[in-house]
């Protein structure tokens, strides 16, 4: 997925990640400040179920997810300040 201006958007209620990351965002002082160093997102606790398959055989315990967000300008440069997160969770094979 790529977004001409992520900051722009990040908060729209339409926008695919505003139901499962942005819609909890409980400090809505920030909203104008987008993900900026220094920068503190509080979220509410909440239950997020994802599904997906994968080609690999995994048991079933807890692992986590780790997501690196990196800006790139047009010319293919990345930027210096990037965005590193991890989910934690349980794995179950669907039944």
């Amino acid at each position: 997925m790529a977004v001409d201006d992520f900051c722009k958007i990040m908060y729209q209620e339409n926008q695919l990640w505003f139901k499962y990351y942005t819609g909890h965002v409980t400090n809505i002082e920030v909203r104008d400040k987008c993900l900026t160093l220094g920068t503190t997102q509080i979220l509410e606790r909440y239950t997020l179920k994802l599904e997906f398959g994968l080609d690999v055989p995994l048991r079933s315990g807890r692992y986590r997810i780790v997501f690196q967000l990196v800006s790139i300008d047009r010319n293919g440069v990345r930027r210096k300040n990037g965005v590193c997160f991890e989910i934690r969770g349980d794995i179950h094979k669907a039944q």
